[in-house]
């Protein structure tokens, strides 16, 4: 357990919990509810496994001897990279059936899946250059999002709203793409670069590189408005966001730490603070899922928080938000996740 003190005020309190305990490693961790997924190499290969935390059990999904990797989830869905038939293929697994689906089948990559509710997005090199497709798993049908000959990478999907990075203006931008109208937008255009794009309803979260480091920004696709959320002089990379929480990974402290920004509150606070690097968060509601090095290996952990938000810490961090709201949080222990492109 550890204890978060507050000048003047009772202290707020949390309770980590390891996941996963395999002595190989499992990565790439993806949350939706009380359901997660990762990658596990204790066959010898990448597999993709599930964890229900409601009760604290775990399924191996996929059993084919090449690798399946980069799971995401929505709802009883999972979709993943295959790479059983010699290239990069998008599979789906329906966790109520128990059933896996190949979605793709051309002969070129694709990569980088993300999922929410029937719709499917991923990185396909078919046409010479990356483009973001989408596969909508209730007609079975797959329809190319992007044709600009520049890279398109990265997507991430929240309703019919995707998000992605686009190269075709000599720099990494943020796009968006509403599935509903067919429409592409720019929403950000700074010059110096904005990567790893996350998306919640309207809000836009993502990597931004306009002082000399990386930040974290929000964009509300709503008001197209956008903000700074982070200004420590170090880095902050991957973001992920549900509602009005972020989580990301922050290196102001010598090694790679989860911190939490509630966009309502404009709070921030340090979650993590084990030596080992704590990596790759996702947020769902009240749940988190990172990867944690403290074992040596790669593993998946839980912590759940409870108390009121209360105002600053006795480290200079404001304690709210995230943590002391009762949210819970899931991080990987031990390998540097997986970046999209130019970081």
């Amino acid at each position: 357990m550890a204890l978060f003190l507050v000048a003047g005020v009772a202290a707020a309190t949390y309770v980590e919990t390891r996941v996963t305990g395999d002595p190989n490693e499992q990565v790439s961790p993806a949350l939706d509810g009380d359901k997660a997924v990762y990658e596990d190499n204790r066959n010898g290969n990448a597999d993709i496994y599930a964890y229900d935390l409601s009760t604290s059990s775990e399924t191996r999904l996929t059993y084919n001897t090449s690798d399946q990797s980069i799971p995401k989830i929505s709802g009883d869905k999972v979709v993943y990279e295959d790479y059983r038939n010699g290239n990069a293929d998008i599979y789906a697994y329906d966790l109520s059936t128990g059933v896996e689906t190949r979605l793709t089948s051309d002969a070129a990559e694709q990569v980088e899946p993300a999922i929410s509710g029937d719709k499917v997005v991923y990185e396909d090199y078919r046409n010479g250059n990356a483009d973001i497709y989408a596969y909508d798993l209730s007609t079975g049908v797959e329809t190319r999002l992007t044709s600009d000959s520049h890279d398109q990478v990265g997507p991430a999907i929240s309703g019919d709203k995707v998000v992605y990075e686009d190269y075709r203006n000599g720099n990494a931008d943020i796009y968006s793409y509403d599935l509903s109208g067919g429409v592409e937008t720019r929403i950000i255009s700074d010059g110096s670069g904005q990567t790893n794009p996350a998306i919640s309803g309207d809000k836009v979260v993502y990597e931004d590189y306009r002082n000399g480091n990386a930040d974290i920004y929000a964009y509300d696709l709503s008001t197209g408005t956008g903000s700074r959320l982070t200004t420590a002089g170090s880095n902050q990379t991957l973001p992920s966001v549900s509602g009005s929480q972020v989580v990301y990974e922050d290196d102001r402290n010598g090694n790679s730490d989860i911190y939490s920004y509630d966009m309502a509150a404009n709070i921030e606070m340090r979650v993590t603070s084990d030596p080992g690097e704590q990596v790759y968060p996702a947020i769902s509601g009240i749940r988190v899922v990172f990867e944690d090095s403290r074992n040596t290996q790669a593993d998946i952990y839980l912590v759940e928080g409870s108390g009121t938000p209360v105002g600053v810490g006795t480290n200079g961090i404001a304690i709210a938000g995230l943590l002391m709201s009762g949210v819970a949080l899931i991080f990987m222990i031990g390998r540097r996740a997986r970046q999209s492109f130019a970081i």
